[in-house]
């Protein structure tokens, strides 16, 4: 499963789900103003490796240590 940093945003991260050729079922975890918000969404995978190359998006194994708890969600 692979999870990134969302640039501008301290507390967000997405875990790459699942993919096809074309699309990526991804989960948006984020707080704002205390709260965590959780979001699945869908997007091509033209955006991905935009997001990707301009680094708005930027791998990483474990979010700082005041962080954890927003992680994305495993499947159990």
């Amino acid at each position: 499963m692979r999870q990134y940093k969302v640039k501008g945003e301290e507390t967000a991260y997405l875990t790459v789900l699942g993919e096809t050729d074309d699309e990526l079922q991804v989960e948006i975890v984020r707080e704002r103003n205390g709260m965590v918000i959780r979001s699945s969404e869908t997007i091509s995978r033209n955006l991905f490796e935009t997001c990707i190359h301009t680094s708005y998006l930027t791998p990483y194994e474990e979010p700082a240590a005041a962080y954890r708890g927003l992680e994305p969600a495993l499947s159990a």
